[in-house]
């Protein structure tokens, strides 16, 4: 027998109550057999009849997890019931008349609200309820862009609240920066640098997954009084060889006593002065001076600063 409409099965129930205890009038049955087929149509209806508050929606009782529904009829495979919980579950586990709820074809309890009507059908092979099946999804309303409507597991219509950060842009700086929870839309970048190249990241410095390869020159500063004799000043201790040493005599000496020393200028084969922009224009050294005018060692060197006064100089790597 087919499913009927709500309509039907009032009327059916009505005209039921109507009579003693036959349906309409025999005598209109154009059928012989009238006492069998209206014996059958009252047990059709006395079923209906009992069935009828099934079809209403009752409130639950018993507790949140701990269901509890009036059934008029025997439970059968996918006998169906519609009722408005209570209370919240909280997505715990639940009975219906001890027998437990589920999501289709789960063993996971659904959530139900206080107050919203849920429909279940019972499967008989498994002996559970499971809610019929509507909206299905975990996403709730961060998840989801602000002013849009969704639906999951729990409701429906629900408004989203995710924020719109539209187009996002970044410039790397020296410190982490946080990125705003929202929804990007895809226009958005961190800035690039064409100098970010490992020429000019010194070397033994990672920036930015670029390991540098620049090595940077060395110098180091200081003063010293040069030999009385030969006028030599002799600094040691650096920590790398110099390859220019500048020296400047600390008083009223003309100014032929500011040198530059050198190793890309040599005489002879050694490391040799500039003077006045010149290589050792001052003609009161002779060509044999020329060899002891700068020496280098790997951690300092020695020139002829021509003077025995104070003497500053600044050597480079």
């Amino acid at each position: 027998m087919g499913r009927i409409s709500q309509n039907e099965l009032n009327d059916a129930v009505n005209a039921q109550l109507n009579k003693t205890s036959d349906i309409g009038d025999k005598t209109q049955l154009q059928t012989t057999n009238k006492t069998d087929l209206v014996s059958a149509t009252n047990e059709v209806v006395a079923t209906l009849t009992g069935h009828q508050a099934d079809y209403v929606y009752q409130t639950a009782g018993g507790t949140a997890t701990a269901i509890t529904l009036t059934i008029s009829g025997t439970l059968i495979e996918g006998y169906p019931m519609t009722f408005i919980a209570s209370a919240n579950n909280s997505g715990s586990a639940t009975t219906i008349n001890t027998k437990p709820l589920y999501k289709p074809n789960t063993t996971t309890a659904p959530t139900l609200i206080a107050g919203k009507a849920f429909t279940v059908w019972y499967d008989l092979s498994s002996d559970c309820f499971f809610i019929k099946a509507s909206a299905e999804g975990d996403a709730v309303v961060a998840n989801v862009l602000a002013s849009k409507t969704f639906s999951n597991d729990n409701d429906i219509g629900l408004t989203g609240a995710m924020p719109n950060r539209g187009a996002v842009t970044i410039s790397p700086s020296t410190t982490q920066q946080t990125i705003t929870a929202g929804y990007h839309n895809g226009s958005g970048y961190v800035i690039g640098d064409a100098d970010l190249i490992a020429a000019n990241i010194k070397t033994g410095v990672n920036i930015f997954g670029v390991d540098g390869s620049y090595t940077a020159k060395r110098y180091a500063t200081g003063a010293g009084t040069p030999d009385g004799g030969t006028y030599i000043l002799t600094v040691s201790g650096l920590a790398f060889t110099p390859s220019t040493v500048i020296t400047r005599v600390a008083s009223s000496v003309p100014d032929y006593y500011q040198r530059v020393y050198t190793s890309a200028l040599s005489y002879n084969a050694n490391p040799g002065l500039l003077q006045r922009g010149l290589l050792n224009s001052n003609s009161s050294f002779s060509a044999s001076s020329y060899q002891s005018l700068f020496t280098i060692n790997s951690d300092g060197f020695a020139v002829m600063v021509g003077y025995s006064a104070t003497t500053e100089w600044i050597a480079f790597e």
